[in-house]
């Protein structure tokens, strides 16, 4: 847990430096096969919640929605 929140910051550091366009803003970064196949994993984790969210939304908006009749 503690690696996946480090690599998390070192993406948001090299995000900012990108940002402010610096020579070196790739160097947090995991470049390599294992890095992208990792990133790619944590967003088919984050997928299922994504997805539960905005079925709740949609119900919640469903809800309050007035009646058209």
């Amino acid at each position: 847990m503690i690696r996946l929140v480090a690599e998390a910051w070192g993406g948001l550091i090299a995000v900012t430096r990108a940002i402010v366009f610096r020579d070196d803003w790739h160097e947090p970064l995991n470049l390599s096969a294992s890095g992208l196949v990792r990133s790619f994993s944590a967003a088919l984790f984050t997928l299922p919640i994504f997805w539960f969210t905005l079925q709740g939304a949609m119900r919640l908006s469903a809800d309050l929605a007035p009646d058209a009749s």
